[in-house]
């Protein structure tokens, strides 16, 4: 995403003036200062971007601002879908902490069977935030690591 922030009494900056390597970004051209121009405060969808007018000393248009930000970055606008991503973050983590500890127990132990168990939930944890987990792959590994049942 780019930000392109001009003042209201100047005329819109020329997009050529944007260094290469952006094309195909999201453009948001932010005419701040508009209390001097007396313009209005809003959005002016243009040709290939979007255009806020907003007053940042006096804080209007900031939350159109916010909001415009949230959508283009996929962010749901109320925010609650941040949160619980966090929360789920949050239990994930502390499971994966807790098997984690389990697992030392168990090496201290020489229980190879029940640590690659303690570390196989582990990584499930884990992998449900990142998304990346394959049990086919974590099990391939565990049984090329440790003699399990014999």
């Amino acid at each position: 995403m780019v930000l392109l922030v001009f003042d209201a009494q100047d005329e819109a900056p020329d997009l050529s003036i944007l260094p290469s390597g952006i094309e195909g970004k999201p453009i948001l051209l932010i005419k701040n200062k508009v209390d001097l121009t007396n313009d209005v405060v809003g959005v002016e969808h243009l040709e290939h971007q979007i255009q806020l007018s907003i007053c940042a000393k006096h804080s209007k248009g900031v939350d159109l601002l916010k909001q415009r930000l949230s959508e283009i970055a996929g962010l749901s606008d109320t925010g609650e879908g941040v949160l619980l991503a966090r929360k789920r973050h949050i239990i994930a983590l502390e499971a994966a902490l807790v098997s984690v500890q389990a697992a030392l127990i168990q090496l201290d132990n020489n229980a190879s069977e029940l640590l690659a168990q303690d570390l196989y939930h582990a990584a499930q944890d884990l992998g449900s935030i990142t998304g990346e987990f394959s049990s086919d792959d974590l099990l391939g590994e565990i049984f090329s690591s440790f003699c399990i049942g014999k």
